[in-house]
């Protein structure tokens, strides 16, 4: 998080933040033909890094800017689907959100926790999200229903990082209570702690 409090993420040469007027905004870089110096949309948009492989500098252009705006609560963190289609955003009242990126539409939302939900992640398929936030639990849900399918319950401080295994079949839960839990998504069994 920086200063002004922008956060951003890099997606396969997408790039989206968070301001503190609660919007979120997603980049889509466009090449440059020559290496001259990266330009950026505006001053409080950070331009995103070269992919890999990728040898002339990227702009962003400004018409690539995408707003998903009209929420009047903080948001925490924010995910993308696998294939970049759906943005998931978890919010300071309990909150979670899920955007169609192409259209900058809500999809669904759902009330995911009481309190803040400072993380959220897309499962590997994109079938499943999670979240956890100061309630100190942790939720597994159905990425379009929002039907709870698993609570996971054992921190003794805010969860405030999350992240699925590359299959899928396990999520680490990291809380304010210095621990990180590993977990089974589909028993909702605690492997490690």
């Amino acid at each position: 998080v920086s200063p002004d409090a922008v956060v951003e993420v890099t997606i396969e040469n997408a790039t989206g933040e968070i301001t503190k007027d609660h919007t979120v905004r997603i980049h889509s870089p466009a090449p440059v033909k020559s290496a001259a110096p990266v330009k950026q949309a505006s001053p409080a948009v950070a331009t995103p890094p070269l992919a890999a492989g990728e040898g002339a500098a990227a702009t962003l252009a400004a018409d690539a800017l995408r707003r998903f705006e009209g929420d009047p609560s903080l948001i925490w963190d924010i995910d993308f689907s696998p294939d970049g289609a759906v943005l998931a955003a978890s919010f300071h009242d309990g909150r979670v959100g899920l955007w169609d990126v192409a259209a900058g539409k809500p999809l669904t939302e759902f009330k995911a926790h009481e309190g803040p939900v400072f993380q959220v992640a897309v499962s590997p398929d994109g079938s499943l999200i999670a979240s956890g936030g100061g309630d100190k639990i942790g939720g597994v849900r159905g990425a379009k229903s929002g039907e709870l399918k698993r609570k996971l319950e054992g921190h003794t401080g805010s969860i405030e990082a999350l992240a699925f295994s590359a299959d899928g079949t396990k999520l680490a839960s990291g809380s304010a209570d210095n621990t990180v839990r590993i977990w089974n998504v589909q028993t909702g069994e605690l492997l490690r702690d």
